[in-house]
């Protein structure tokens, strides 16, 4: 799991993560399921937390405008990210 959060640049000291009780929680206390991140202007995450799946599905299509297929994904051992131009440096992630 570090792999993917060094990939995408996320870490313990920079990005604030909270879980679906809106508890701060550590990269190694994240778990399966679906996740939104935002990214600053130079790529660092910065803010993760934990989403339904409909709020995924809805900010992968921005609430309709978009088909998934529309989406870039990147393939991880044990995740996948979705992210679309038009996210406004936002992204989903999904870990199995």
């Amino acid at each position: 799991m570090q792999e993917l959060f060094n990939e995408l640049r996320v870490s313990n000291t920079n990005t604030y993560i909270v879980d679906a009780n809106n508890t701060e929680i550590n990269t190694k206390q994240v778990d399966s399921g679906y996740w939104a991140l935002a990214f600053d202007r130079d790529g660092s995450c910065f803010e993760m937390y934990k989403v339904t799946r409909e709020y995924a599905k809805d900010s992968i299509t921005d609430f309709g405008h978009y088909k998934l297929t529309d989406a870039h994904i990147t393939d991880f051992a044990n995740a996948r990210y979705y992210w679309n131009e038009n996210m406004c440096d936002t992204g989903i992630l999904h870990i199995h």
